[in-house]
């Protein structure tokens, strides 16, 4: 039963993650609350999220949270 308990933060942080995917969000509305998510449960400083643009390459920093 113990790692029933150890896991359960992580099946409902999951849980959460997957609600705000399947919602109809926007991709930067969606990246703002999952980074909030992340920030919350691994207590870090900042967190960034960067993508690659499709059609130049280029890597864009697209979410942030930052003290």
């Amino acid at each position: 039963m113990a790692t029933l308990a150890i896991m359960e933060p992580q099946v409902t942080l999951l849980h959460r993650i997957s609600n705000i995917v399947s919602s109809e969000r926007s991709l930067d509305e969606m990246l703002g609350e999952i980074i909030g998510l992340t920030v919350q449960v691994t207590d870090c400083d900042a967190c960034l999220v960067y993508l690659i643009e499709k059609e130049t390459g280029d890597i864009v920093l697209r979410a942030s949270q930052v003290p």
